[in-house]
């Protein structure tokens, strides 16, 4: 079967990001900053994980915010298995990404998974 990332599976509105952001637990690495809000007792059924990608101008031109955001929803996809059932996950872009190979930068996304599921 062929995951897909589908319109249930992102953050679509603004209070989303925002809720995440302030709510969220907070970790930085070398290429991006992993943050993420897990729902113990979700109030909508339907609600799984969902990812938002935040590539701002600073992170270069279009062609490369946008192989940014693939990159990072090809992780997200890849390794749905590895975050917690209920979540809502933000990943803001740097410029550098690009610097690390895709197997870097999931090397560190898994880190990040882990340490949020160890507590």
């Amino acid at each position: 079967m062929r995951k897909k990332f589908t319109a249930d599976n992102r953050l679509k509105k603004q209070f989303e990001f925002f809720t995440v952001k302030n709510n969220g637990i907070r970790k930085r690495y070398p290429c991006f900053i992993f943050q993420i809000l897990i729902f113990n007792n979700p109030q909508e059924p339907n609600l799984n994980r969902r990812l938002g990608v935040v590539a701002s101008k600073k992170t270069g031109n279009s062609v490369k915010r946008s192989r940014g955001k693939r990159i990072f929803r090809e992780i997200f996809r890849n390794n749905l298995q590895e975050l917690p059932k209920y979540c809502d996950l933000v990943i803001v872009v740097f410029s550098n990404f690009d610097q690390f190979t895709y197997e870097e930068n999931e090397k560190y996304f898994l880190k990040c998974c882990k340490s949020i599921n160890n507590g």
